[in-house]
C-alpha cells in the first residue's frame, strides 16, 4: 500500500517538475526571441502561383521572426498594401508607383516612415507615389501573378525588387498551406509549439542551379509581357551584389546577369548594397537579416539616384493616371 502512494507522489513530483522546466523555457524563449507576427500579417489564397498576399487592414506590434528585436508596427490598408504616406499633406495625385517585393521591400523590422517605398518616396519629392506592396516572404516566382492581380488599380510603374533568397523554391511552391493555417496562429502564441513544429517540418524542395536559370527567365519574360500589354513601365532592382552573395547562397546562379540581360530597364545598386553588407553592425537589425532605418535610408538614396540617372528611359512615356478608376487613395 504504501509503496503505492510512494509511486503515485513520485509521478506526481516528476509531473510538476516536467510542467515548472516547460513552463521555464516558454518564458525564457518569450524574453529571448521575437512574437512572429509577421505570419499573423500574411493570408493564404488559393491561386499557386500568387501563394500569398498581405491581409487587409492589419496592425501589428512585431518583435521579431526569430530574435527579439525593439517593437516597431507592421500594418496594410484596405489594398492589401503598407500603404503610401504623403510627403505633404497638400500633395495631390501625381505618378503611381507600386514598388513589389519581398521582406526588404515591406519594410520588415522598421516603422512605415523608415521602409525603403516611403524614403524613396521622400527623395522623389510630391510629384510621385511610392506604394508599398511587399510581402514578407514572396517568392521571385510570385511576382508575375502579384503584378498582375494589382493592375486593376492602374499603376504608372511598377519597381520589381529581387534579393537573394527568393530563388530557391519552385514556382508554384507556397510556404502557406491548409496546414500553417492552424501552425502559424500556434507557432505565435506557444514558443515551445513553434521550435517543435520548426524542427518537425521538411525541408523545401530546391531547384537547381539550371532550374533556377530558366525560371528567373520565364517569370522576366512574363512580368515584361504584362508591362507591355498594360502599359506599364516595368524596372528591376536587384537588392543584391554580383559575387558576395556567393558567399551566402552558392548554389544560385548569377541572377543579377540574367536580370541585366532580359529585362528591358533595371536598375545597378551593387555598390551601396555591398556598403550595406561590408557594415552590418552599422546598417543591419541586430538579430534580423534585414536593414534599419539608417541602412533603408542609405539604399534609398542609391535607389532614388539610380531613378533619376535613367529618368529619360523610365519616365519619359510616363504621365499620372488622373481618371483610374480603381486609384487606390488614402
Amino acid at each position: 500500500m504504501w509503496s503505492i502512494i510512494r509511486l503515485q507522489n513520485l509521478k506526481g513530483k516528476i509531473l510538476l517538475s516536467l510542467l515548472v522546466f516547460l513552463t521555464a523555457l516558454e518564458v525564457g524563449s518569450r524574453c529571448l526571441f521575437g512574437n512572429y507576427a509577421q505570419s499573423a500579417l500574411v493570408e493564404r489564397v488559393e491561386d499557386p502561383d500568387l501563394c500569398m498576399v498581405l491581409g487587409k487592414n492589419r496592425d501589428l506590434i512585431y518583435t521579431g521572426w526569430y530574435q527579439k528585436v525593439s517593437p516597431t508596427r507592421m500594418e496594410s490598408d484596405r489594398f492589401g498594401s503598407r500603404g503610401f504616406v504623403k510627403v505633404n499633406k497638400n500633395q495631390k495625385d501625381s505618378v503611381k508607383i507600386f514598388m513589389v517585393g519581398d521582406s526588404f521591400t515591406y519594410g520588415q523590422g522598421v516603422n512605415i516612415e523608415d521602409s525603403l517605398p516611403h524614403l524613396v518616396n521622400q527623395g522623389l519629392g510630391e510629384r510621385y507615389q511610392v506604394w508599398n506592396f511587399g510581402v514578407p516572404g514572396r517568392n521571385f516566382y510570385q511576382l508575375a501573378a502579384d503584378i498582375e492581380r494589382l493592375l486593376v488599380y492602374k499603376p504608372d510603374l511598377i519597381l520589381v525588387n529581387t534579393f537573394i533568397n527568393d530563388f530557391h523554391e519552385p514556382p508554384g511552391q507556397c510556404m502557406l498551406s491548409e496546414t500553417t493555417d492552424w501552425q502559424m496562429p500556434l507557432m505565435r502564441n506557444c514558443h515551445l509549439c513553434r521550435w517543435t513544429l520548426l524542427l518537425l517540418s521538411p525541408e523545401a524542395p530546391h531547384l537547381t542551379p539550371d532550374e533556377i536559370e530558366n525560371a528567373v527567365v520565364d517569370q522576366i519574360g512574363q512580368i515584361e509581357r504584362l508591362g507591355r500589354e498594360n502599359d506599364v513601365r516595368i524596372v528591376f532592382v536587384p537588392l543584391m551584389d554580383r559575387q558576395v552573395y556567393r558567399t551566402f547562397e552558392p548554389t544560385l546562379p548569377p541572377v543579377y546577369a540574367l536580370i541585366e540581360k532580359h529585362a528591358k530597364l533595371w536598375l545597378d545598386l551593387e555598390y551601396t548594397w555591398s556598403t550595406l553588407l561590408l557594415r552590418t553592425s552599422e546598417y543591419q537589425i541586430a538579430g534580423e537579416f534585414h536593414w534599419n532605418a539608417e541602412g533603408n535610408r542609405l539604399l534609398a538614396q542609391a535607389y532614388v539616384q539610380a531613378l533619376e540617372d535613367k529618368k529619360h528611359q523610365i519616365f519619359q512615356r510616363v504621365h499620372p493616371a488622373q481618371h483610374h478608376k480603381h486609384r487606390p487613395r488614402q
